[in-house]
Formats: structure tokens, sequence, C-alpha cells
């Protein structure tokens, strides 16, 4: 068993959401405690959901789990992008 933090499918998100924890800071008051705090929660969420299918001999459940928290990143990442297109991140 590889460790989970060596994996790229587990450093790929962590990296995400080390850029997420500054983008959000510039987000305007609305969308960082709404949508931001989606945002990095379900990425954390991802994060542990592919440490648990690491580590479980039934990894089916847990990435079924993770893709569902990768669908909803990219939704919330959508989602801030059409509300606030011109703010720099």
């Amino acid at each position: 068993m590889a460790q989970y933090s060596e994996l790229p499918v587990y450093k790929a998100p962590y990296d995400l959401l080390l850029q997420v924890f500054g983008m959000v800071h510039n987000l305007s008051k609305v969308y960082k405690y709404s949508l931001g705090e989606k945002l990095k929660n379900e990425i954390t969420e991802l994060l542990s959901n592919i440490y648990r299918a690491n580590r479980s001999t039934k990894k089916n459940e847990h990435l079924e789990k993770a893709r569902e928290n990768l669908e909803l990143v990219r939704l919330y990442l959508s989602l801030i992008h059409i509300s606030e297109p011109t703010r720099p991140y």
C-alpha cells in the first residue's frame, strides 16, 4: 500500500486546497462565508475519502464518495467564477 500523501490523486486536491484558502480570502464577504466555506469543506472531504480508500479493502465505496466530492468542488468553483468573474484570485 502506497503512502497516501505520496499519491498524485491525493497531492492534486491537497494543492488545490492550499490555493483555495488563498482564493477564498479574496472573495467578497457574501461568497467567502457561503461558497468559500463549502468549497473548503468539500475538498477536505475529498482528501478524507481518498485517504480512506487507500486504507480500506472496500475501496469502491470511498472512491464513489470522492467522485461525488469532486463534482461538488467543480460546481462550487464554477459558481464562484460566475459570481465574481473580475476579481483577482
